[in-house]
Protein backbone atom coordinates (compact mmCIF):
# COMPACT_ATOMS: atom_id res chain seq x y z
CA UNK A 1 0.00 0.00 0.00
CA UNK A 2 2.73 1.90 0.36
CA UNK A 3 1.50 4.17 3.55
CA UNK A 4 4.77 3.89 6.15
CA UNK A 5 3.80 5.44 8.93
CA UNK A 6 7.58 4.85 10.51
CA UNK A 7 10.80 5.70 8.32
CA UNK A 8 14.21 3.58 9.86
CA UNK A 9 17.42 5.81 10.35
CA UNK A 10 20.15 4.50 8.91
CA UNK A 11 23.95 4.12 10.87
CA UNK A 12 24.23 7.60 8.64
CA UNK A 13 21.36 9.52 10.48
CA UNK A 14 19.48 9.63 7.18
CA UNK A 15 16.15 8.45 7.25
CA UNK A 16 14.77 5.74 4.90
CA UNK A 17 11.63 4.24 4.15
CA UNK A 18 10.51 0.62 5.71
CA UNK A 19 10.09 -2.21 2.97
CA UNK A 20 9.26 -6.27 3.10
CA UNK A 21 7.08 -7.15 6.29
CA UNK A 22 7.84 -4.00 8.26
CA UNK A 23 5.89 -1.84 5.67
CA UNK A 24 3.38 -5.13 5.67
CA UNK A 25 3.35 -4.86 9.48
CA UNK A 26 2.15 -0.97 9.25
CA UNK A 27 -0.18 -1.79 6.57
CA UNK A 28 -2.05 -4.03 8.47
CA UNK A 29 -1.71 -1.86 11.96
CA UNK A 30 -2.54 1.46 9.50
CA UNK A 31 -6.02 -1.09 8.43
CA UNK A 32 -6.83 -2.26 11.44
CA UNK A 33 -7.21 1.12 12.88
CA UNK A 34 -9.69 2.54 10.21
CA UNK A 35 -13.02 1.37 10.72
CA UNK A 36 -14.28 0.12 7.12
CA UNK A 37 -15.33 3.42 5.15
CA UNK A 38 -13.01 6.09 7.09
CA UNK A 39 -9.31 4.92 5.19
CA UNK A 40 -8.57 7.56 2.75
CA UNK A 41 -6.84 5.89 -0.07
CA UNK A 42 -9.70 3.56 -0.29
CA UNK A 43 -12.46 3.79 1.47
CA UNK A 44 -13.43 -0.05 0.49
CA UNK A 45 -11.39 -1.31 2.97
CA UNK A 46 -10.51 -1.28 6.96
CA UNK A 47 -11.65 -3.02 10.18
CA UNK A 48 -14.81 -3.71 11.47
CA UNK A 49 -13.20 -4.98 14.38
CA UNK A 50 -14.41 -3.19 17.43
CA UNK A 51 -11.92 -4.71 20.48
CA UNK A 52 -13.86 -3.08 23.32
CA UNK A 53 -16.51 -5.54 22.54
CA UNK A 54 -16.38 -8.67 24.96
CA UNK A 55 -16.73 -11.33 22.02
CA UNK A 56 -13.48 -12.44 21.19
CA UNK A 57 -14.83 -14.46 18.40
CA UNK A 58 -15.88 -11.80 16.73
CA UNK A 59 -12.49 -9.76 17.11
CA UNK A 60 -10.87 -12.63 15.97
CA UNK A 61 -12.99 -12.76 12.57
CA UNK A 62 -12.88 -9.33 12.28
CA UNK A 63 -8.90 -9.14 12.22
CA UNK A 64 -8.69 -11.94 10.02
CA UNK A 65 -10.86 -10.07 7.37
CA UNK A 66 -9.13 -7.00 7.63
CA UNK A 67 -6.01 -8.61 7.04
CA UNK A 68 -6.75 -10.39 4.39
CA UNK A 69 -7.95 -7.38 2.13
CA UNK A 70 -4.15 -7.15 1.31
CA UNK A 71 -3.39 -8.72 -1.80
CA UNK A 72 -1.11 -11.69 -0.93
CA UNK A 73 -2.36 -12.05 2.65
CA UNK A 74 -3.74 -15.14 3.99
CA UNK A 75 -4.28 -15.37 7.49
CA UNK A 76 -3.29 -18.70 9.08
CA UNK A 77 -4.30 -17.85 12.78
CA UNK A 78 -5.82 -15.02 14.79
CA UNK A 79 -6.15 -15.38 18.51
CA UNK A 80 -5.87 -13.31 21.17
CA UNK A 81 -3.15 -13.82 23.56
CA UNK A 82 -3.47 -11.28 26.78
CA UNK A 83 -4.09 -7.43 25.55
CA UNK A 84 -2.67 -8.12 22.03
CA UNK A 85 -4.05 -9.99 19.28
CA UNK A 86 -1.82 -12.28 17.48
CA UNK A 87 -2.04 -12.81 13.54
CA UNK A 88 -0.25 -15.51 11.67
CA UNK A 89 -0.06 -14.56 7.62
CA UNK A 90 1.58 -15.68 5.36
CA UNK A 91 2.62 -13.23 2.93
CA UNK A 92 3.60 -13.95 -0.70
CA UNK A 93 4.94 -17.02 0.22
CA UNK A 94 6.48 -16.10 3.58
CA UNK A 95 5.02 -16.73 6.75
CA UNK A 96 5.31 -14.60 10.14
CA UNK A 97 3.55 -13.25 13.09
CA UNK A 98 2.99 -10.26 14.13
CA UNK A 99 1.51 -8.96 17.69
CA UNK A 100 -1.00 -5.88 17.60
CA UNK A 101 -1.97 -4.19 21.47
CA UNK A 102 -5.89 -4.34 21.24
CA UNK A 103 -5.57 -1.28 23.06
CA UNK A 104 -3.92 0.34 19.92
CA UNK A 105 -7.02 -0.07 17.72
Amino acid sequence: MDFPLQLNINSLGDVEFVYGMDELRQDLYVLLKSLMGTFTQSPSIGTLAVPHVGDSVYLESSVRRCCEQLRGVSVRNVYLSGDYVVVDIVYNGDATTFEFSIQSF
